[in-house]
């Protein structure tokens, strides 16, 4: 029903632990993994489910120095990969409960496939990697925090027709940097596609982690780097037009 597209960083402390335990929950879901080898190498790390793809564009094609990849090209290399009617594009630092999709599918049973679904991540500190039922559960059971209801989104849900529209009006947004989810924000409620917040009955929950993966390969906090400042001019084009798109102002979803 549904294919996952995420972009990996490299399996380094503390990113190794934190992607082996969000593809230990995908794989809970029955789900393919399409990811770029832009950070990473083509191992799928043990899960039969995750294909690497080469080929992706990067910020050093923009020639920023980081291999972050350019959203609009990893979306046009894989939505049609495997044939779902749904494509759901992830952070590889997201945890999902193991009735994520099973959810995902009885809300497209009510809203049909014309639809687009994210939600505000749940902030957990992950204390042990996931890799049994135990500690799958315990994670799930961690305290979270809410911090930002309005625009702290980490996965984006719609019909491969839809993506392949966004892909093709996206500008070379580069993915880990800020202001590419804004974008995908403002796209559902421009182009009136029914847009809704899901964050309550679609919860996902984001391991804390610090931003070394950035400091490393461009020297400064994400805040302060080119490929950033790239990314937030980009989006300046767009929300000086149509404002911040806010998804707690959107229809909440149910069933």
């Amino acid at each position: 029903m549904i294919t996952f597209i995420t972009a990996f960083r490299k399996f380094l402390v503390p990113y190794n632990t934190i992607q082996r335990s969000a593809l230990y929950s995908w794989k809970q879901n029955g789900v393919n993994v399409l990811a770029p080898k832009n950070e990473v190498d083509s191992n799928n790390h043990g899960y039969d489910n995750v294909k690497i793809i080469e080929g992706i564009k990067t910020g050093r094609d923009l020639g920023f120095k980081t291999s972050a990849v350019l959203l609009n090209d990893l979306l046009r290399k894989t939505i049609d990969i495997y044939d779902t009617q749904l494509v759901m594009l992830i952070n590889p630092d997201i945890i999902l409960p193991p009735d994520f999709v099973t959810t995902v599918r009885k809300l497209i049973t009510k809203y049909g496939f014309n639809v687009f679904l994210t939600g505000a991540r749940r902030d957990i500190q992950l204390t042990d990697p996931i890799s049994n039922p135990e500690t799958y559960q315990r994670a799930l059971s961690l305290s979270y925090k809410i911090i930002d209801r309005a625009t702290s989104s980490d996965y984006f849900i719609t019909s491969r027709v839809n993506w392949r529209k966004i892909a093709n009006a996206m500008p070379d947004l580069i993915h880990g940097r800020m202001a590419w989810d804004n974008w995908l924000h403002m796209y559902p409620v421009v182009n009136n596609i029914p847009h809704y917040d899901c964050t309550d009955i679609l919860p996902n929950y984001h391991c804390i982690h610090d931003d070394r993966y950035v400091r490393l390969s461009e020297g400064k906090p994400v805040k302060e780097t080119e490929s950033t400042k790239h990314n937030l001019a980009l989006w300046e084009k767009t929300r000086e037009i149509y404002d911040t798109a806010r998804i707690n102002d959107w229809p909440k979803a149910g069933l």
